[in-house]
């Protein structure tokens, strides 16, 4: 909220009301002007760009041309803040290089308002601003189309596009409502209707009926606080008050607006006013309302006349309305009233004379209005449903029924029990609500929807839904860390994927020497991260390869190709060691076996004392089946068994053969 007394110093208002532009939340205004077109838009609630770009096509369409090569940006320094402004630069430096830095961070809706306000009021403020553009290049009778880039940290942003406006083209606008008046203390109370078009008003006298030698009164314009249906809010019907020399004396008043460029309408007709002369009993003063529930208390305070016995209260539907009393007169020195059972939302005008003891009336006091606030909110919406598509998220809802209903407020989040963000700061109409999201967003979002009155009571939020895009984006190829030889079978290991999407994984095999991958079995939960490839043929060699499944069913690329081999662990045919004797002819102790079976690789000799453990003495030559032991000694018993090794390592070995070595043999 502005603070009134700041306001009133910086620019003399009198009376309230809102920039038009921050009353229709408008962000950017695009107007033809008497040479080319002129351009206003306002900051967004959210952190301020670097800069704003402005762009420009034919209306036809095509390509947009930038006008602005280097981003529109606040003036911060102040001598080329006076250049810019000129003789205006006094009047709103305060407000443009405040003395008290921290001012504008203890208030900063208050400053954001006078800002904007300021700029409706001057161009060169808004020039300063950084929120004004006038493109004179553009060919008058011509129609373009005019389009707002923001700068932001992230990159440039489209912030909001402009229907089609000739250039050249600007007529003023017409005047405002004509004028009324009523006899104040000294002189004329004026009035006239608001419209949502101006931003301030002038105030013209004169003394002629067709106002040719017409002066304005005011030095600063005029701003009046509204509503967003336009109607004023001020506690008194009271704009302007001009002060005239003396009763009966006649002047001829009129108004002209000022838009949001700073451009000045038609003037209304001249309205005449003719003083009246003063009354003995003066009129109360200070009149206030307040409100309890559904009754409005009226208050005032007394004249300085002595004499005066009692109060009358009055109450009209509006200001210019029929005006009714209320009751028999108050008696002083009582100094309120009480109006119970009002509705609400119902503007209700008051207004107070006082009687003295001959029964004269005073003239009627300044209004006062009053406003019973509606505090009930609107039914929650229900049967909140949604439709996710690439993109873009489409909500609907039972429309609320409610004959004061201003509309919606949809929330997003991207988790049920986290803060919701609000996506309509201005409530929408419509019982639907389209979404724009990141083309490839993955996850899902969550809504809720209120329902708000014209009185901006929120609702209780909907039920929450939760709405998923589709999801097109596979997982990144897993990575394969191990693969372990088992028998007749490959173990593998693998790294976790990345994406917490992924939810199983699928092994893939084939020989070495064929182009066909063959699935391992079913898919593997992503928490496992191993499997064993079974019914492998020992000593082939395999290639491996896995893939990603996220909870889409999108499958990521094949992991990088690995190789393995597997074994088998079954020992090989037991050797039959068929004789084992000594051979003085061998000089030696004689081994004969059997052929090696199949798959062996080696049969190896080995011999024993008593008690002692087995120490290989040779190997059975490949084709041969007979081994010449001649490092046995004379004297000694040996025991000789063949052990056969397959190309895995497994082995078997045959039965004892004792022989003894007579003395002297060796």
């Amino acid at each position: 909220m502005i603070r009134l007394a700041l306001l009133l110093g910086l620019i003399g208002v009198s009376g309230l009301s809102t920039s038009p532009l921050a009353a229709q939340g408008v962000p950017f205004l695009v107007a033809p002007a008497e040479r080319g077109v002129a351009l206003r838009w306002v900051w967004d609630e959210g952190e301020r760009p670097a800069g704003y770009f402005v762009e420009r096509r034919p209306a036809a369409g095509g390509p947009w041309a930038r006008l602005t090569p280097q981003p529109l940006r606040r003036i911060r320094d102040r001598a080329a803040a006076r250049l810019r402004l000129g003789d205006q630069f006094d009047r709103y430096s305060s407000l443009l290089f405040p003395t008290d830095p921290r001012a504008e961070r203890s208030d900063p809706e208050s400053f954001r308002g006078l800002l904007l306000l300021s700029a409706d009021l001057e161009p060169g403020v808004a020039h300063v601003l950084g929120l004004r553009y006038d493109d004179s290049l553009a060919v008058t009778g011509t129609a373009y189309q005019y389009r707002l880039i923001a700068l932001r940290g992230t990159g440039e942003a489209e912030l909001a596009s402009s229907g089609v406006v000739v250039a050249g083209s600007y007529r003023p606008a017409a005047s405002p409502a004509p004028m009324t008046a009523l006899t104040g203390p000294r002189g004329a109370s004026l009035r006239w209707t608001p419209s949502l078009q101006f931003s301030a008003y002038h105030v013209y006298r004169g003394a002629r009926r067709d106002g040719a030698d017409a002066r304005r009164l005011n030095d600063a314009p005029v701003i009046l606080f509204t509503r967003d249906d336009g109607s004023a809010v001020e506690a008194s019907a009271t704009f302007f008050t001009d002060t005239l020399p003396a009763p009966r004396d006649t002047a001829y008043y009129a108004v002209e607006g000022i838009d949001a460029f700073g451009r000045r309408s038609a003037r209304s007709p001249m309205l005449a006013f003719t003083r009246r002369p003063a009354v003995t009993v003066n009129a109360p003063v200070l009149v206030q309302t307040r409100v309890e529930g559904d009754t409005v208390v009226v208050s005032w305070q007394p004249p300085i006349d002595t004499s005066v016995t009692g109060y009358q209260v009055w109450r009209a539907p509006s200001d210019t309305g029929t005006f009714v009393k209320l009751g028999a007169p108050v008696r002083a020195p009582a100094r309120e009233l009480r109006d119970p059972g009002r509705p609400t939302r119902r503007v209700l005008w008051y207004r107070v004379t006082a009687l003295d003891r001959a029964g004269r009336e005073s003239d009627p006091s300044t209004l006062a209005l009053a406003e019973v606030p509606d505090l009930t909110p609107p039914a929650v919406p229900d049967s909140l449903a949604g439709v996710a598509d690439t993109g873009r998220l489409s909500l609907r809802w039972r429309p609320v029924r409610a004959a004061d209903l201003r509309g919606y407020r949809v929330y997003r989040s991207s988790n049920a029990g986290s803060t919701f963000s609000l996506l309509s700061p201005t409530p929408m109409r419509g019982a639907q609500f389209v979404d724009t999201i990141r083309l490839r967003a993955d996850h899902a979002f969550h809504y809720r929807v209120t329902a708000v009155d014209s009185s901006f009571n929120e609702s209780a939020p909907s039920a929450v839904i939760a709405l998923r895009p589709p999801d097109h984006t596979p997982p990144s190829a897993p990575r394969i860390g191990q693969v372990r030889p088992l028998d007749g079978a490959l173990g593998v290991i693998w790294l976790a994927n990345p994406e917490a999407d992924v939810v199983a994984y699928r092994l893939r095999y084939r020989l070495k020497s064929e182009t066909v991958w063959r699935d391992a079995g079913t898919a593997i939960p992503v928490q496992q991260l191993r499997d064993t490839i079974v019914g492998l043929t020992p000593g082939r060699a395999y290639e491996m390869t896995l893939v990603a499944i996220d909870d889409a069913g999108n499958q990521s690329p094949l992991a990088p190709v690995v190789e393995g081999t597997p074994v088998t662990r079954r020992a090989p045919a037991r050797p039959d060691l068929r004789r084992a004797s000594y051979e003085p002819g061998a000089r030696g102790v004689v081994v004969t076996s059997s052929a090696p079976a199949e798959g062996v690789v080696e049969l190896l000799v080995l011999r024993r004392e008593e008690g002692q453990a087995y120490r290989p003495v040779g190997t059975l030559e490949a084709g041969t089946t007979r081994f010449v032991d001649r490092t046995a000694q004379t004297g000694r018993r040996y025991e000789y068994v063949v052990r056969a090794r397959d190309a895995f390592g497994n082995t078997s070995e045959s039965r004892s053969r004792r022989v003894d070595v007579p003395q002297g043999g060796a």
